[in-house]
């Protein structure tokens, strides 16, 4: 049996280990926290795995008060079709991740029956699965970071695909950070500003769009416009197309053409989200966040769309959602409702 000066050494011994390591992770020495839950812990582990850093023994106190909350509330959530974890947001107030959506609902419908609007082709039959990643016809994963300019970077996601839809050819990434930059509404503030697809569409009418390789993204908004006309790689047509909104199948036809822009209400199901099938009736309509939606499957009994996000690889499923199709109406979140599908050429044409 331990003594009882053997006892406290060896307790003093654990809680200077902690120290240590809680020094290391928050990557200031005068951070001090000892642990007395599960949930201390499970901080610690949180701030090395995502890098955190915190200035002061109160934000780090702060930031831990407000992990434990965004666990609760992600235990609180049952659903056998997919899984809530912890991701970069753990830590952020609902404020400040709502702050990072900043996009606007557009307001333009195309009329689908003009004579000089490209039209989708109508496939009598529908494939049972669709998946434009496996196609080669999607970039990787982007993280916009604490940039909020959700809008950017689904709109150059969009139209890179389109033209690799166009030409079934190299797939060329486009820059993000053009539109952050040179969308003139942004006014210098491209990831502090809300945008929305019109913002982005009225901006194209009169510039075509540079490769990532020669307007390299920062995620952050830049000092000025520097777009340079003469490395223009692609354009789109004008207007883009909006397929019927509140169809399961007009959507489903749209992703047999090509990958499809859509307009998600972002709730704390979709924030958090980390595996499975969303299949969540209670999303809100106040947050909009833009995705691609680049193909769609089945899983049991369990129809899905696979969706492109904007936040790193470690968020959902390397950067993926699914999200269930159910039927007529607006979808789960929203993602049925708000629809934009870009035709995209070559800038030379």
């Amino acid at each position: 049996m331990l003594k009882t000066g053997s006892l406290v050494t060896l307790l003093l011994l654990g809680l200077i280990s902690y120290q240590a390591y809680a020094e290391r992770v928050s990557f200031r020495p005068y951070v001090i926290d000892i642990p007395t839950t599960p949930e201390d812990n499970q901080f610690l582990e949180y701030i090395s795995q995502f890098s955190k850093s915190y200035t002061s023994t109160s934000e780090f106190n702060l930031r831990k008060e407000i992990f434990k909350r965004n666990l609760r509330l992600i235990n609180m959530y049952k659903s056998s079709n997919y899984k809530m974890g912890l991701n970069f947001f753990a830590d952020f107030t609902p404020g400040e991740i709502f702050a990072r959506l900043k996009y606007a609902d557009h307001k333009t419908q195309a009329k689908s029956d003009t004579e000089d609007q490209p039209k989708l082709e109508k496939p009598l039959d529908i494939p049972q699965s669709v998946n434009w990643v496996q196609l080669g016809a999607v970039s990787a994963v982007k993280d916009q970071g604490q940039c909020g300019a959700n809008w950017a970077y689904a709109a150059a996601s969009a139209i890179e695909s389109a033209y690799y839809v166009m030409y079934r050819d190299k797939l060329t990434e486009l820059s993000a950070q053009q539109l952050i930059d040179c969308v003139p509404q942004t006014a210098g503030n491209g990831c502090g500003t809300v945008q929305s697809i019109d913002d982005v569409v009225s901006y194209l009418k009169l510039n075509d769009m540079e490769k990532e390789s020669d307007y390299q993204t920062q995620a952050k908004s830049g000092d000025a416009c520097n777009y340079d006309k003469n490395k223009r790689a692609v354009k789109i047509y004008q207007p883009p197309l909006y397929p019927t909104a509140n169809s399961q199948s007009a959507l489903m036809k749209a992703i047999v053409e090509g990958p499809v822009l859509a307009e998600i209400n972002a709730d704390i199901p979709f924030i958090f989200y980390q595996s499975g099938i969303i299949d969540a009736d209670d999303c809100t309509t106040s947050h909009i966040h833009p995705v691609l939606v680049v193909g769609y499957g089945v899983e049991g009994n369990i129809t899905y769309y696979l969706v492109k996000n904007s936040w790193g690889q470690t968020w959902g499923e390397k950067g993926y959602a699914r999200i269930a199709a159910k039927g007529d109406g607006p979808g789960v979140c929203g993602i049925q409702n708000r629809l934009t599908f870009f035709i995209a050429d070559n800038s030379d044409s």
